[in-house]
């Protein structure tokens, strides 16, 4: 796997994707994130939640993972999600989703490339 940008990463078929979500702060209540794949519920395991899936797309073909994160409104302003996703062909790559931030519903994009 590597990283296009914040969003798009280009993947292998046959490669298996992980994205873990943690929720700052630890102890709050009532936050929730709900992720699809290809309009597809993804079920969580563990906790901290951990989505996976197998890229089976063709190259130059997409999988779309929708997050919808939500935020209670008696949640801090500091309130964040912390997402780590990472391939088994290589690859870790994080990015952050705060409260305050203009997008906290991403679509995020695997490209599937020549392995």
């Amino acid at each position: 796997m590597n990283r296009i940008n914040k969003f798009m990463y280009t993947v292998v078929k046959g490669e298996k994707v992980r994205i873990k979500v943690s929720f700052t702060p630890a102890s709050q209540s009532g936050s929730f994130a709900v992720l699809t794949l290809d309009g597809e519920p993804l079920e969580p395991s563990g906790n901290p939640p951990v989505y996976e899936f197998t890229v089976t797309k063709d190259v130059e073909h997409e999988h779309v993972v929708k997050m919808d994160f939500t935020f209670m409104p008696d949640a801090p302003a500091t309130a964040k999600y912390s997402v780590e996703v990472s391939g088994s062909k290589g690859g870790t790559f994080s990015f952050e989703v705060n409260k305050g931030d203009p997008i906290i519903d991403p679509n995020v994009r695997f490209r599937v490339v020549v392995g």
